[in-house]
């Protein structure tokens, strides 16, 4: 039964989206400050950064060499995936919770090629 179990066809839609998250997470990989600022809403919404002190601190790191407009559309996108992963953990229902704890755990563990 269990050998049977890896070829069921149900199993093929589940792979085909964590396939589809994998892709998507390996394109933001790509762009630097896509992965920086998922990196730190991610770990704002963990409760890895402390304080919004901190955050703003993160952001700033993150935002050296961009140009002006770059850095403030760099930090509106942070503070708002930032915003939007915390209110899924702590307002959301069991499935925005798992939803935002998949986002962040698939996009940390996915490598690059």
């Amino acid at each position: 039964m269990a050998g049977q179990a890896d070829n069921y066809s149900g199993w093929l839609i589940a792979q085909a989206s964590a396939d589809r998250m994998a892709e998507i997470a390996k394109a933001a990989k790509k762009n630097k400050a896509v992965s920086a600022g998922v990196d730190i809403a991610c770990a704002w919404a963990a409760g890895e950064i402390n304080s919004t002190e901190q955050f703003h601190s993160f952001v700033v790191d993150a935002t050296v060499g961009m140009a002006y407009n770059d850095a403030c559309a760099f930090r509106a996108a942070t503070e708002q995936l930032a915003d939007r992963l915390t209110k899924m953990q702590t307002e959301g229902t069991s499935k925005d919770k798992a939803a935002a704890a998949l986002f962040c755990y698939g996009y940390s563990v996915v490598q690059m090629e």
